[in-house]
């Protein structure tokens, strides 16, 4: 679901969705890099570099992290995670629960263009 309103000439897209894990890989030493895509392949919106985004986790945990990858691909998006030894939690989840073919709630607030 997205919706979009203008502001100062700029669009701020609130985005949530149920994405999909569909690639992951060690992008450095405990960074993991996740690709997310929309399971029934529907476009995703177009985002900025960095945009902010959300990710809801089970057991009450939430991980905030930033895009990154092509902000002109609308298949997937891309994050970075660092495991933070001495966070709450939510980078662990990521690292220890997000692997190829999990879903996963995506929030997004940032400048971007809704998906058609």
């Amino acid at each position: 679901m997205s919706s979009c309103a203008g502001r100062t000439g700029k669009a701020a897209c609130e985005y949530e969705s149920d994405l999909v894990v569909s690639v992951r890989a060690e992008a450095a030493d405990g960074v993991a890099l996740l690709t997310l895509r929309h399971p029934d392949d529907e476009s995703l919106p177009q985002r900025q570099p960095s945009a902010h985004i959300d990710l809801p986790l089970a057991d009450g945990l939430a991980r905030n992290c930033s895009s990154c990858g092509a902000p002109g691909d609308r298949t997937a998006w891309r994050i970075g995670v660092l495991r933070l030894p001495d966070g709450r939690g939510g980078s662990a989840y990521v690292h220890d629960k997000l692997h190829v073919g999990t879903q996963v709630r995506l929030r997004s607030a940032a400048p971007c263009t809704p998906a058609r």
